[in-house]
């Protein structure tokens, strides 16, 4: 299962892309590409947005942020990791939550430690309910 998930999540990748930021949101929430998750957490985190823990599960069953590079992010404090690639490009995605509206954080970078190594490369607004969050 987790090989199909792989492959799937590469598939992806390589016919769609990665997220791409929205125009909108270059307005309404303060990040900058290239700047750190610790850094960027923090500055959402001032400007009202809340970090939004989701549950999402692959085939199996299994949570996406209990595996790779996921687990070590949640370990670290970090609850709104979604999850991240486990094969390929390193890409790992965050979620928030301000006034109902969601926000998706897609990073890029290996894991050596957390606050020097994940960059973001990429945010979107995106459906709350498309989110299984725990409530």
């Amino acid at each position: 299962m987790i090989k199909t998930f792989k492959n799937n999540i590469l598939l992806i990748f390589c016919f769609i892309g990665p997220p791409t930021i929205a125009e909108e949101t270059l307005e309404e929430v303060n990040l900058k590409k290239g700047s750190f998750i610790v850094e960027a957490r923090s500055d959402l985190i001032a400007d009202g947005w809340s970090p939004l823990v989701t549950n999402e599960k692959m085939e199996d069953g299994t949570y996406r942020k209990s595996i790779g590079d996921a687990k070590k992010i949640k370990s670290a404090g970090i609850a709104e990791i979604e999850g991240c690639s486990l094969a390929g490009i390193p890409y790992c995605s965050f979620n928030y939550i301000k006034s109902e509206k969601c926000l998706q954080v897609v990073t890029i970078g290996e894991i050596d430690e957390i606050q020097n190594s994940l960059k973001i490369h990429n945010w979107k607004f995106i459906e709350c309910s498309s989110l299984s969050q725990n409530k």
